[in-house]
């Protein structure tokens, strides 16, 4: 069972995107070729990419779970907008994280699948980012199995959520 949405295509996707136009949206993705293996998040909203190169020895797996707990990471730095939304284009990671309940204090994180090499802008972005070899050296060692990543993923949700809630709390004094 996958835990989010799942789109088929370009059109389908645009159209879940326009219903979560309050979101703060995420690309991630993972790469592993006989050379390199990395983990990429792209943030529209901010245009930014990182690439991050991880050992040789992860897994795709591992790969795509890294990115994600990049990106949260990442958005837990600045996070003024309530909900979060990782695009994905991994099934198994995202089906691994089925049974997990994303919603602390008000504030949503979602996950939707998308199908790889199919035109969503910003999962074709964040494709080519995972795939490339940058010259600034963002090597991070990593030997975790995505299950070691499962507690990980879920407090940084909860720690997202906190901030957005003291913000929050800040703004309507």
């Amino acid at each position: 069972m996958l835990y989010g949405h799942l789109v088929h295509n370009k059109f389908d996707f645009l159209e879940f995107l326009n219903k979560k136009s309050h979101f703060y949206v995420i690309y991630i993705d993972g790469s592993k070729s006989t050379n390199s293996v990395r983990a990429a998040y792209y943030d529209l909203q901010k245009n930014s990419l990182k690439n991050i190169k991880l050992e040789e020895n992860c897994s795709i797996f591992t790969t795509e779970s890294y990115a994600i707990v990049s990106a949260l990471v990442f958005v837990n730095n600045f996070v003024h907008n309530v909900n979060i939304l990782i695009v994905s284009d991994s099934k198994s990671v995202l089906e691994s994280l089925y049974n997990c309940n994303y919603s602390y204090i008000g504030v949503k994180t979602e996950f939707v699948w998308v199908p790889s090499h199919s035109g969503i802008p910003g999962n074709e972005v964040v494709e080519q980012v995972a795939r490339r070899d940058h010259v600034e050296d963002q090597s991070e060692m990593l030997n975790v199995l995505f299950t070691d990543y499962y507690r990980l993923i879920k407090n940084l949700i909860l720690l997202v959520a906190i901030s957005v809630n003291t913000v929050l709390k800040t703004m309507q004094t």
